[in-house]
């Protein structure tokens, strides 16, 4: 879900309108509920954010975004990386308000995974992550494996 969506859940005033009903669907479904996790970037909200000062998102023409956490081009666009200085793309970063309001909720640090406290708090929703591992051969299939081998190469 990109952040725009993710900040106006904790401030609707944010982006009127942009949540939809679907949106409001997905989030219930989700292990680990934005509200929560936002609250939980607390004690990591003065971290500076990676996805401004050492990342650069760009789609397939080279127009730069302002982060590859947020969705809308038209809002968030900050310039093409072909016509702009690198100094320059990351001045326009730098003076969008949009990045500190990110930031003083939290979301640079819900973008980027950054709250340890993540898992837990999605498995205490959606029960303990298991983890699936492939079967092990069986000892015919390894046999019969070796039996086709010898065949084959007879």
């Amino acid at each position: 879900m990109p952040l725009e969506k993710v900040l106006a859940l904790q401030e609707p005033d944010l982006h009127p309108g942009l949540l939809t009903d679907e949106d409001r669907v997905l989030v219930d479904r989700l292990a680990l509920d934005p509200l929560v996790a936002l609250s939980a970037t607390a004690p990591y909200r003065s971290r500076s954010c990676d996805l401004l000062e050492h990342q650069i998102t760009m789609d397939w023409q080279g127009d730069v975004q302002l982060c590859c956490g947020v969705f809308n081009p038209e809002r968030f666009g900050v310039g093409s990386y072909l016509e702009l200085p690198i100094e320059e793309i990351q001045r326009r970063k730098h003076r969008d308000s949009y990045c500190s309001k990110c930031m003083e909720h939290g979301g640079h640090v819900y973008g980027t995974y950054g709250a340890p406290e993540f898992d837990k708090l999605a498995e205490s929703k959606a029960g303990p992550v298991q983890v699936w591992e492939p079967p092990r051969p069986s000892r015919w299939t390894r046999m019969l494996g070796s039996v086709r081998h010898w065949a084959s190469h007879s």
